[in-house]
C-alpha cells in the first residue's frame, strides 16, 4: 500500500494556522507551483516532502497522507489528523 499527501488536510492546516503556501513552501525547500499542484491533486510529492511539511506543522507524517491502491489510485483510508499543543 502506498500514501500519498492528503491535499484537503494541508488546506486546512494552512488555514488553522494562519499561513501562506509561500511559507511552507520556503519551509519544505519545495517550488511553490509544485506545492500548488500537489494540493490541488495535480501532482504527488515525495515522502521527504511530506516530513518537512509535516515538521513544519509539527504533526505526524502519516497524519497528512491518505493510503491507496497501486491498481487505480482509489483512497483506503481517511486521515488521523492529530495536532499538538
Amino acid at each position: 500500500m502506498k500514501r500519498k499527501i492528503n491535499n484537503q488536510t494541508i488546506k486546512n492546516l494552512l488555514v488553522e494556522k494562519q499561513v501562506t503556501q509561500k511559507a511552507l513552501a520556503d519551509f519544505a525547500k519545495i517550488d511553490e507551483p509544485n506545492l500548488s499542484k500537489a494540493l490541488n491533486d495535480d501532482r504527488n510529492i515525495s515522502m521527504d516532502y511530506v516530513i518537512d511539511i509535516a515538521k513544519f506543522f509539527e504533526v505526524n507524517p502519516i497524519s497528512i497522507t491518505v493510503a491507496y491502491t497501486n491498481e487505480n489510485n482509489t483512497k483506503e483510508a481517511t486521515n488521523h489528523t492529530s495536532t499538538k499543543g
